[in-house]
């Protein structure tokens, strides 16, 4: 698969652990996008995660994907 670097963020080794905020959960931090773009996320993490918007205990509903196994990707 070919990613866009400019589009894609990357999940982090050990994103699930307690800290990783200070560190830095996904790469980039902070992303800047236009309308029509297409993020792609890439799960480098052992573990499978999700992409969700709003905050951990209140998703807003905008983004949510699926579980995301390791080394996979969600656009």
């Amino acid at each position: 698969q070919n990613l866009d670097p400019a589009l894609t963020v990357n999940i982090v080794m050990s994103a699930s652990r307690p800290g990783c905020d200070k560190t830095g959960c996904y790469l980039p931090q902070n992303l800047s996008v236009n309308a029509g773009d297409t993020v792609t996320w890439v799960n480098n993490d052992r573990g499978f995660h999700t992409v969700t918007t709003g905050f951990y205990d209140t998703p807003n509903g905008i983004i949510e994907s699926e579980q995301i196994a390791a080394s996979d990707t969600f656009s």
